[in-house]
């Protein structure tokens, strides 16, 4: 069941955005994310180790950001209780580090839209959104695309 401000395979159009929300990323989510994972790599979870590396301080995990970036389109409710399933990420690529305390925004745009040839779609279309994931300063930190299935409107 769709809520307001849901959108339907055929309300979408290509190279329309959405922005989302802020979040600032904490160190309450950087301990949590190590503890859910197991991923306790010294880059996020030692400050003196992390120091002494290139990175200058921890770091978040870059599924971490991925993972907070489709929260954050999910709070804009396009896509509450009409995407039938998410088939896949291509070309997540990440560029800038963020650190706790950083905050993060997403620009996810309509790159394609288009039928989909899957047996399972008849009642829904491919939509391929770029997840562009930046901090305060509107530089990109990660970029990529998410294919999802999107429900067509009953007389679609």
């Amino acid at each position: 069941m769709a809520v307001d401000g849901a959108k339907f395979f055929g309300d979408f159009e290509e190279g329309e955005s959405v922005t989302t929300a802020t979040r600032t990323m904490t160190e309450a989510d950087l301990v949590n994310f190590c503890s859910l994972t197991g991923d306790w790599n010294q880059l996020h979870s030692s400050e003196p180790f992390a120091r002494e590396s290139h990175m200058e301080r921890r770091v978040f995990a870059a599924p971490q950001v991925f993972s907070y970036a489709i929260g954050l389109v999910g709070r804009t409710n396009i896509f509450e209780g009409t995407v039938k399933a998410i088939l896949g990420f291509d070309g997540f690529t990440f560029h800038v580090p963020v650190h706790p305390g950083d905050t993060i925004h997403v620009v996810a745009t309509v790159a394609e839209k288009a039928e989909s040839g899957s047996q399972f779609a008849d009642n829904a279309g491919r939509i391929t959104m770029t997840y562009d994931i930046r901090n305060t300063d509107d530089e990109t930190v990660g970029i990529g695309d998410l294919d999802l299935l999107v429900f067509k409107k009953p007389d679609e």
